[in-house]
């Protein structure tokens, strides 16, 4: 009965959670090829800094296409991990936010989240109501996500925010 549920549900969702977070590290680590075995991620520029080679994109995109093939949700999981975590702190991340979170990320130590949509806005990024306030070298987030991808197991969250009162 209910009482039965209370005790088993986080317990399992535990385990499931735990679970989850190894096998997407796994599928993180086999995203680039070199000399016909799947290596490291395919963001090794990531270290210096570079933009992704077309053929690396190529060789993530097999990837992905591979692991849908086995595992729809892992795939997406890894998609995302790479394209909505990674992809922003590569693009208008600072130096010091990229040597903080992407050597852990991009070695799979740790999976990347990405809240974009708001219960009253959706997934409309111009309508966003999360504010982020600066307090010294910090900013204070107020506000609510829903559906935050790859949020029941990541390390690291890539949030959306307004920073301005005006559009």
């Amino acid at each position: 009965g209910p009482a039965i549920n209370e005790n088993v549900r986080p317990a399992v969702a535990v385990e499931i959670i735990n679970e989850a977070q190894k096998i997407i590290r796994v599928a993180i680590r086999v995203v680039r090829f070199r000399g016909g075995r799947c290596e490291l991620l395919a963001l090794g520029e990531v270290r210096s800094g570079e933009p992704i080679r077309p053929r690396l994109q190529v060789h993530f995109a097999v990837v992905i296409e591979e692991l849908a093939r086995v595992c729809g949700s892992t795939c997406l999981t890894v998609a995302a991990h790479n394209s909505l975590a990674i992809g922003p702190i590569l693009k208008f991340g600072n130096e010091t936010q990229k040597k903080k979170y992407l050597p852990d990320l991009a070695s799979g130590r740790k999976i990347g989240a990405f809240g974009l949509t708001e219960p009253e806005a959706g997934s409309d990024a111009g309508a966003t109501k999360t504010f982020a306030t600066l307090n010294g070298n910090y900013y204070t987030i107020n506000g609510s996500k829903c559906f935050t991808t790859n949020g029941s197991v990541a390390d690291t969250l890539v949030i959306t925010a307004r920073t301005r009162k005006e559009r």
